[in-house]
């Protein structure tokens, strides 16, 4: 009796374990939620602050300019290049001018614009264009010195002019002659000779000087020969000695 009772329920176990999902089930793992922290920002992203543009314009009546820019002009014009009018040497006011020049030419019929600008306070970068006369025999047979002036409202930190051939405009050199420290006078005369390492002797006016020639200028007395005609700009300093400083064989 025993045996048949066993025997009945090892069936019953078997005939219940059959059908399916009466055996043990499987726990799926549980999946963690996202959870955000409280008081977190997503960055921004910093936009770079667009460059201060200086305003300009083209001076058109070179009359107007302040005396010593306009002095500065007349030295300048038959370079070419550009040159930057700032600072209490040459201005006192809070623009600053711009002088473009094609240098000097022979005839008439030459011209110089203005084609871009960008006038930033790090950079200015300017573009001209240059013109030629388009039949040389019908301009004017006169010196004219094509240039141009522009005035900009504060400065910037560097400068690069160029036409729109891509030929770069080199910085004049300009030295105020007017400042009250030296008068400097320009003469033609007649190179006699060295009076010692430091001196030459010169006939101007039909009068023979002693000129001081400083030492990056004493290369030059290399090509230069006794009765040799040569241009001269030189001051006369405290001592009332003449200093030359520039000389070159006519």
């Amino acid at each position: 009796m025993k045996k048949a009772v066993i025997i009945f329920l090892a069936a019953l176990m078997i005939l219940i374990l059959s059908f399916p999902g009466c055996g043990p089930r499987e726990i799926p793992e549980a999946e963690t939620p996202e959870v955000e922290t409280p008081g977190a920002e997503i960055p921004e992203v910093e936009t770079p602050e667009r460059e201060e543009l200086l305003e300009y314009e083209i001076v058109g009546d070179l009359n107007a300019l302040p005396e010593k820019v306009q002095s500065a002009v007349e030295e300048l014009k038959a370079e070419r290049g550009y040159f930057v009018f700032s600072g209490p040497d040459i201005y006192n006011g809070n623009d600053v001018f711009l002088l473009v020049s094609s240098g000097e030419k022979a005839t008439g019929g030459y011209g110089i614009a203005l084609n871009t600008i960008n006038a930033a306070k790090s950079n200015l970068e300017v573009i001209v264009e240059e013109t030629e006369p388009k039949e040389k025999n019908a301009v004017i047979q006169v010196l004219t010195y094509p240039l141009l002036v522009i005035k900009l409202n504060g400065t910037f930190e560097s400068c690069k002019v160029q036409n729109t051939k891509n030929d770069v405009f080199e910085e004049l050199v300009y030295v105020n002659e007017n400042d009250g420290s030296k008068q400097l006078e320009r003469k033609t005369g007649i190179f006699s000779g060295q009076i010692d390492s430091n001196f030459v002797e010169i006939e101007i006016d039909g009068q023979a000087k002693a000129f001081m020639l400083p030492q990056d200028l004493s290369e030059i007395l290399a090509g230069l020969d006794s009765g040799d005609k040569v241009n001269l700009r030189y001051f006369e300093n405290e001592h009332g000695q003449l200093i030359i400083e520039e000389i070159e064989k006519e």
